[in-house]
This record gives C-alpha cells, structure tokens and sequence, in this order.
C-alpha cells in the first residue's frame, strides 16, 4: 500500500512535466498515476479538497497544451502544403536573385551580371570548384546600378575551362580610389522546383534559387 502521499504527488507531477511535451498518452499516465493515488491514500488522511483540485487544474492545462500543439501542427502542414503549390508559380517566369555562382557550357560564354551602389571601375575574379582563382576581368567605367561582364570562359592563359560550376566575387572602386559595394545577381527563367527537406527550392536551368535571395520577378 503506498502511504507517502507527498511522494506520489511528487511522482505526479513530474510525469505530467515529461510527459506533456511528447504527445497525447501523457493524458493517460496523469489519470492513471491520480486514479492510484486516490486508491491508495490513507483514508485516516485523505488528500486535501486543494490539493485535489490543484492536480485536476494541472491535467486541464496538460490537456489544453497537447490539443494547441495539435492544431498548430495541422497549421504548420497546411501552410507548408501551399506554399509547395505556390512555388510551382514561378516556372517560367524571369527573376533576379543575389548569387555568386554561374555554369559554364563548353564552348559557349557566360555573363557575370552585379550591381554597382555606383559608378565605379569593377574587377570580377572567377573561382573553380575548388576555390582556386582562374580568371581575372576588369572593366571600363560602369554607371551606378545592374552591370555585366562576359567571361568567354577561358582562364587567365587562355586555355578553355571544363564545363561545370563557377564561383565570382566582384570588387569596385570609384575615382577616388574608394570602394565602392558591388552584389553579384543571377538573372534567368526559373525551369522547375525541387524540395530540399520538405521546402521548396527554385530551379534555373542546375543552380538552385532560394526564395529568400529574390528581390525582382518578371513575367
């Protein structure tokens, strides 16, 4: 027979604080440790009426948090649902996004497209895969605003680079030998959606485009 009354109340309480972060059989440990508890109290000594009431307000709010939990779980899946749709939206459609990455396709050139905050001359530097530097350009004097250069996809000796994927980075100074801020922009039709993790990611041609990086969108 269980005669230590505080040490069940203990018990008690601390299942209903595991338990109620996990999911709905924590209802049933809390009814289940209350109902022995009440079987087996000292009926010389029967449990405080506040006491009682006090473990009947705590599975109340047990009770309201799991039924939140659950519609904000239904909500969160709804709003994941069309957002999923939505993406599919954007096929089609012409955007600029910030990036720093372009392909290069075997004998074909690639514009290296930036925005200058103003005029200024720029230098793009061009990476490989593994980071390493093969290309260097320079530009004349450029306006404030979108820019472009066009690598012809050939390193600093002149020889042809593979085809694959390339990183820029793109530096500007002013007249005054100033810098000036310099963002690298992709600019293209979005081809399709993939899901990353269960989270729409825009496609242009191979280069993922997350949503966040848009800031222009066009028919």
């Amino acid at each position: 027979m269980i005669t230590n009354i505080q040490s069940l109340n203990y018990t008690t309480t601390s299942a209903t604080a595991s338990t109620a972060s996990t999911d709905i059989t924590g209802k049933d440990e809390f009814l289940k440790l209350l109902t022995t508890q009440l079987k087996y109290q000292d009926p010389t000594a029967p449990m405080d009426n506040k006491d009682f009431l006090a473990q009947l307000a705590q599975f109340s709010s047990l009770e309201q948090l799991l039924n939140v939990n659950g519609n904000l779980q239904a909500n969160f899946l709804a709003l994941q649902s069309l957002n999923n749709s939505s993406a599919t939206d954007f096929i089609g459609k012409t955007v600029k996004a910030t990036g720093n990455s372009v392909s290069l396709v075997e004998n074909a050139s690639v514009p290296i497209s930036y925005s200058l905050a103003g005029a200024a001359e720029a230098t793009v530097s061009i990476y490989d895969s593994n980071g390493n530097l093969v290309r260097t350009l320079d530009s004349e004097w450029q306006s404030s605003g979108d820019n472009q250069m066009l690598w012809d996809g050939k390193d600093s000796s002149g020889n042809a680079l593979a085809p694959g994927k390339y990183t820029f980075s793109v530096s500007a100074k002013d007249t005054d030998d100033n810098s000036v801020t310099a963002t690298g922009y992709l600019s293209g039709k979005i081809t399709g959606v993939k899901f990353v993790n269960g989270n729409p990611v825009l496609m242009m041609g191979d280069t993922e485009i997350s949503f966040s990086d848009i800031y222009e969108i066009n028919g």
